[in-house]
């Protein structure tokens, strides 16, 4: 090689270098800093827009809380248990109703007293000393270290005796950090003395400092943000204070910076070494290959170039070498081009055509579930009218029965509002039973109630509406609203199928570790051979006269695929004697 030829490969190499240095390096080390900078700024601006939602989350869900106990203090208040119990002095009534009440509100305190401030009853042996005794409606809220105190004062519906109801419900700060956002921690400081009189910051070192620790202390260790309350009323003395640490703060942002500038060092390095590399691997190959192209072009098909290198200029010299291949391989090799391709294009068919299979169920379910939806709405609408019919049909009826089928009809229909939502969730749902969730629950008032509500309708039909079921029962894990979706299609076959002065009987009792209850009815029965049958989709109920065939034929396949879901079973059984059906489904009983 030429001492010209040695100074080409340098100036190759050469130019290679500083073109990568002027029009790559400077360019990427500017853009990278621009980056850096305004990721930084916009990181800090998402996390105090995070920081905003938290404040705002912190303060709706006091603002809720706050609400909620009124107007359930208020749904007390105008309840007539409780006035006719007070005004009665029935202690034992009152007693139930009001631990009936803490514990479906979840209330710290119930306490009933009179104008005079004589306490009526308590489920404490105190009345709260931050609660004045007042014949006014009051709501405050407590803020108290680790937890916030809920308070309200209701005057007591139609009491011409001035008597009032106070509630208290404590929201705790384990409770309030499941609805707040995580790593953001929140307090409650006085302006003028700077106390915090709440907090949900859980570093032991400021629980041992408790309420007297001031805003100024831990400044050097966290970020700290102060917001002022906006929908609370009486809370103009205090601010809400937002606590990070700054190490979570910038976390990212830090890491970020470290590891590019600890890229950008390896990067060069490498290139360097890629340099010293190139003028051994690339420049003298490439001569060797223009040389070799030189002899191809002027007809010496003879010349072969020898380069025993592996990489991409080893590949191109053998392409060289493979230049005199005859066409008969040329034409072999576009056979199995051609194989291939078709190999190809019957995997892609099978493809599409497993894509249009999926569609095709996917529709199928959906029709399916509208169907669902259709039957599911029927039966509280079919109450809902019964009721109301009964109304206008009777209007001498008295206020106190009146009232009670208006609110029946309220109850029908925010479970039909419940159920419309409970539909537009599942259409965005593949399934959605799977989805269900379960908690402990008693069936008796479930069974109970279902028992007011037909009880009506059995009396005008002239059917003996019988309850049999053993009380107490003990509680299972269920989801309520399907389960009384279950019983109500199951009452409402019966009475479709029942004769007139027929019986029908709602029965319940413990068999094992299992509740069993049953709905029988003296109608005509089930076909024999039919009791498998009528729980599948579409099928209509069989009866042994083939009368009264109505419906889509879903009710009972809804029920089943929710009893299955509970861990129970379902099934019908034909009564001895040849009148009527009994169906029977099981619940496992709920075990700590």
């Amino acid at each position: 090689m030429t001492k010209k030829s040695l100074l080409n490969k340098k100036r190759i190499s050469t130019t290679i270098f500083l073109f990568s240095i002027f029009f790559f390096y400077i360019p990427s080390v500017i853009i990278g800093g621009v980056y850096v900078i305004l990721f930084r700024n916009e990181e800090i601006k998402v996390n105090l827009s995070l920081i905003e939602k938290g404040v705002k989350i912190f303060e709706t869900i006091v603002y809720q809380k706050k609400n909620e106990l009124l107007y359930t203090t208020k749904y007390l208040g105008v309840s007539e248990h409780i006035f006719n119990s007070v005004q009665n002095k029935n202690e034992k009534d009152l007693e139930n109703l009001i631990y009936e009440a803490i514990k479906e509100y979840k209330f710290e305190n119930i306490t009933i007293f009179d104008k005079d401030c004589k306490i009526i009853f308590s489920n404490k042996n105190f009345f709260d000393e931050y609660i004045s005794c007042s014949d006014k409606e009051i709501s405050k809220v407590i803020f108290f270290y680790d937890r916030i105190f809920f308070d309200s004062i209701i005057p007591i519906a139609n009491s011409k005796t001035k008597y009032f109801i106070y509630s208290r419900y404590i929201l705790k700060t384990e409770e309030l950090n499941n609805l707040l956002l995580k790593n953001i921690n929140f307090s409650v400081v006085e302006k003028k003395s700077g106390i915090r009189v709440f907090t949900t910051f859980a570093k032991e070192k400021q629980r041992k400092n408790k309420l007297s620790t001031p805003v100024r202390q831990f400044k050097n260790n966290f970020f700290y943000k102060y917001y002022d309350f906006t929908n609370i009323e009486n809370m103009q003395n205090f601010i809400i204070e937002v606590i990070i640490s700054p190490a979570l703060y910038r976390f990212r942002i830090d890491n970020i910076g470290v590891l590019s500038l600890l890229l950008f060092l390896i990067w060069i390095l490498a290139t360097i070494l890629f340099f010293i590399v190139l003028n051994r691997q690339l420049v003298l190959p490439i001569q060797k290959l223009l040389k070799a192209a030189a002899y191809i072009t002027s007809g010496n098909y003879k010349e072969r170039v020898r380069i025993e290198s592996k990489n991409e200029i080893g590949i191109l010299a053998n392409k060289f070498n493979s230049m005199a291949l005859s066409l008969e391989q040329k034409e072999e090799q576009l056979k199995n081009l051609n194989v291939r391709l078709e190999k190809k294009v019957i995997e892609r068919t099978k493809s599409l055509q497993y894509a249009l299979d999926r569609l095709r169920s996917y529709d199928n379910q959906k029709s399916d579930f509208f169907y669902t939806v259709i039957h599911d709405l029927k039966n509280p609408m079919t109450v809902i009218n019964g009721y109301a019919s009964m109304i206008l049909q009777y209007k001498n009826i008295d206020e106190e029965k009146r009232n009670d089928f208006v609110q029946k009809i309220v109850k029908e229909s925010d479970r039909l509002t419940y159920m419309l939502n409970d539909f537009l969730k599942d259409i965005r749902q593949e399934n959605s039973l799977s989805s269900m969730e379960l908690s402990k629950i008693d069936l008796v008032p479930i069974l109970e109630y279902f028992y007011t509500i037909y009880e009506v309708q059995a009396k005008e039909m002239l059917v003996d509406l019988v309850w049999n079921v053993q009380t107490p029962l003990p509680p299972i894990m269920g989801n309520k609203e399907k389960l009384e979706h279950v019983i109500s299609n199951l009452l409402s076959n019966a009475f479709k199928f029942v004769n007139e002065r027929g019986v029908i009987k709602i029965g319940g009792r413990i068999e094992e570790d299992f509740i069993k209850i049953g709905i029988s009815d003296t109608g005509t029965g089930i076909k024999e051979g039919k009791e498998k049958e009528i729980f599948e989709k579409f099928k209509k109920y069989s009866t042994i006269t083939n009368q009264n065939q109505s419906g889509t034929g879903l009710g009972l396949y809804i029920a089943k695929q929710i009893i299955k879901k509970h861990n129970g079973e379902i099934w019908v059984e034909n009564n001895k004697g040849g009148t009527g059906c009994t169906f029977y489904f099981t619940l496992p009983v709920y075990k700590i």
